[in-house]
């Protein structure tokens, strides 16, 4: 564990400044897993975002079979 990271872990701290990431150049990191704030926000964000669409789908594919479901049993009562 680098020292500026095990200083902030044994202080309590969350978060600590660090090397700089591959991917967005930012410093800011986590002490629990030494993972780019940053970074770590953008794919949450972006898994959460996928999420809401699949729950759309899944409930609009729902709606679609309750619909013809009803429609079926309407004919089968006329």
């Amino acid at each position: 564990m680098e020292a500026k990271r095990l200083a902030a872990a044994t202080n309590g701290e969350k978060y600590f400044f660090g090397s700089e990431c591959r991917n967005c150049g930012t410093t800011k990191r986590t002490t629990i897993n030494n993972s780019c704030i940053f970074c770590s926000n953008n794919r949450a964000r972006i898994s959460m975002s996928k999420q809401r669409e699949q729950i759309k789908r899944l409930m609009s594919e729902a709606k679609s079979e309750e619909r013809d479901a009803m429609g079926r049993i309407r004919a089968e009562l006329a």
